[in-house]
């Protein structure tokens, strides 16, 4: 098959009955360019401060930063994964969602020197520094070039004790998918992202690429920067 595919909230449990997703980008209008049958992305999201209390809302009803990530990357058979689906370089990415402690738009980034490019600094959140990593330079994604991407979103991911914002192009929305429909990937994968890439789903006709978040945070480039 070819590829082209955190303010506080009551929490109803809503989304465990729910399973469409939830979109946080307009619909295309005339001018605008939806996503091509390779996966690419072209059209703005907009409405970002709608957006962020979306994402705190689903944060919280799905008890984000209340779960044991421990239990993250085993999914029983017939489980729903609750994801979050952002952009690189126009290409889909997702995580799921019980990894994201909080997301900032555009947060002021203190720059750190002597550190690897894709170490953007450290960012003082609520009180606690945490380190700021440009993902797709993290990742040397070939289609991430400065003239295809703008970083503009953040999101504040964790696994175990290790905290990491992770800066991308922007956030799209968020969605369950059933895990029984996450597959191997059945196209070329950057040799960066092979260690982290849990599988790829099928969403509007082209794939989403799913991260492990663990393997993500707790490798060994990510956890010096803890």
């Amino acid at each position: 098959m070819p590829d082209s595919r955190s303010s506080n909230a009551k929490s109803n449990g809503a989304e465990q009955h729910e399973p469409e997703a939830q979109e946080l980008v307009s619909e295309p209008r005339n001018g605008d360019s939806a996503a091509g049958t390779d996966g690419t992305l072209t059209r703005p999201m907009v409405h970002l401060d709608e957006f962020l209390n979306q994402v705190r809302e689903r944060l919280m009803a799905a008890g984000g930063v209340h779960l044991a990530h421990s239990q993250a990357s085993s999914e029983p058979p017939g489980e729903r994964l609750h994801v979050v689906v952002f952009v690189l370089g126009g290409v889909r990415y997702a995580v799921e969602i019980h990894f994201v402690n909080e997301v900032l738009r555009q947060p002021d980034i203190t720059p750190v020197p002597n550190l690897p490019a894709w170490v953007l600094g450290v960012i003082n959140l609520h009180g606690e520094i945490v380190s700021t990593v440009d993902l797709a330079a993290f990742l040397a994604l070939e289609q991430t070039t400065p003239a295809q991407r703008t970083p503009e979103m953040l999101f504040v991911a964790q696994a175990a004790d290790q905290k990491i914002g992770l800066m991308v192009d922007s956030i799209e929305q968020i969605f369950t998918v059933p895990a029984e429909q996450v597959v191997s990937p059945p196209f070329k994968i950057e040799p960066n992202l092979v260690p982290y890439l849990r599988g790829a789903f099928d969403r509007d006709e082209q794939f989403v690429r799913l991260i492990d978040c663990e393997r993500l945070l707790l490798g060994p480039q990510m956890q010096q920067f803890s």
